[in-house]
């Protein structure tokens, strides 16, 4: 069992997200108390927890002899410096807090994005419809294990075979993917591995979360033109077995490799899928499986007619090139994809500002012309 350590100035609240974020895995039983900085690192230093989970606003609570004015990004800054000189200790730390707070204190592209592994909102914890309890906790065990493995892989050496093995790959099918650029985010100046957090944040934020080298169920499905469910139905039979990736993190986030993704799309039908609308798509999975598949609908034109080509980065729905815009993301690596938002979203905006995903400055004029209905919402008939 992993011993956590859940950090919050309120105590109810102390009390009742250590027992939900408690599993048969996780053990959140231990206090550290935010009475000030220095009392709460050096708790967490003798407690030598797996994971460290905190609320954002640990000032919020003023109890005599506490001198808690301070937020969970001075609490997480003061480990990773600790950490770097004890990179053995080094452990997963998350964000549980509100959506005010998060929104509106926690800027995942500012400079406190890097300190944490994973946000959650609080709500998400909690049990009963919507729940994402189970979902975080798998992801938690992930990052745990992650890290240890991270911190295995550094004893035994040899960091310029590093990215290979986080893969989980032969060297003769690493030698076959594009993972240029990735091998410079896991190692320091010196050629020597980064810090365990470092490689962490750089492997979940490269690999795991950007499409390009791998692809998420969302994504694969996008790809192949059809809806989640029939892409369940698809998986479980084990029809894409062969293409799922089992290195670092696997646990916690179901993956495909790109590269075997194309390599069975050519051995399995007699034209690129691309060429296809999601429509012809599901017809030629359907024939070939022997299965009922159904095809997706664009979520702007309600068509099943559209080429499809990937998943929105905000909604995750299939989505094709012709009705979406590029995303900004300026730090793309050469085995990145680009992220693609459909106009639906653009449309509808909200959840874009909530996940904090920005229109690429080229696509600017599309984005104004979908909202000031220049560009408007065909009519679906029928």
């Amino acid at each position: 069992m992993f011993k956590g350590l859940y950090i919050d100035d309120d105590e109810p609240q102390r009390v009742l997200y250590s027992e939900l974020l408690s599993s048969d895995k996780f053990d959140f039983s231990e206090e550290a108390l935010p009475k000030s900085l220095s009392y709460l690192v050096d708790t967490i230093e003798e407690q030598e927890p797996s994971i460290i989970v905190m609320d954002y606003r640990l000032d919020g609570t003023h109890n005599d002899g506490w001198d808690n004015k301070f937020k969970a990004g001075g609490v997480a800054q003061v480990l990773r410096d600790h950490f770097v000189e004890a990179p053995a200790r080094d452990v997963p730390i998350i964000l549980l807090s509100t959506e005010r707070n998060i929104q509106q204190l926690f800027a995942p592209d500012k400079t406190s994005h890097d300190l944490f592994d994973l946000w959650y909102l609080k709500e998400e914890l909690h049990l009963g419809e919507g729940s994402r309890r189970n979902e975080i906790h798998s992801k938690l065990e992930a990052l745990v294990c992650g890290y240890q493995q991270i911190k295995d892989e550094l004893a035994v050496g040899e960091p310029q075979g590093l990215a290979q093995r986080l893969l989980a790959l032969s060297k003769e099918e690493y030698a076959q993917i594009n993972s240029e650029g990735l091998k410079l985010l896991l190692l320091n100046s010196e050629g020597a591995g980064e810090r365990p957090h470092v490689i962490a944040r750089q492997f979940y934020h490269s690999v795991i979360k950007q499409p390009g080298l791998l692809i998420s169920r969302r994504s694969l499905a996008a790809k192949l033109g059809i809806t989640p469910e029939s892409f369940a139905e698809l998986a479980n039979a084990g029809i894409f077995s062969n293409l799922e990736f089992d290195g670092l993190f696997a646990g916690g986030w179901h993956r495909f490799w790109r590269h075997r993704f194309d390599q069975w799309e050519d051995e399995t039908f007699d034209i690129l899928l691309a060429n296809l609308t999601g429509q012809e798509r599901a017809d030629k999975l359907a024939d070939r499986f022997k299965r009922p598949v159904e095809a997706a609908a664009s979520k702007w034109s309600g068509s099943s007619n559209e080429k499809f080509s990937f998943a929105c980065r905000v909604c995750e729905d299939a989505t094709e090139l012709c009705h979406s815009v590029a995303a900004f993301e300026p730090k793309l690596l050469p085995f990145m994809e680009r992220g693609r938002i459909c106009y639906d979203c653009i449309d509808r905006e909200d959840e874009m500002r909530r996940k904090r995903i920005r229109v690429a400055e080229a696509d600017e004029q599309i984005v104004s012309d979908i909202r000031n209905e220049i560009i408007v919402r065909p009519v679906v008939e029928g």
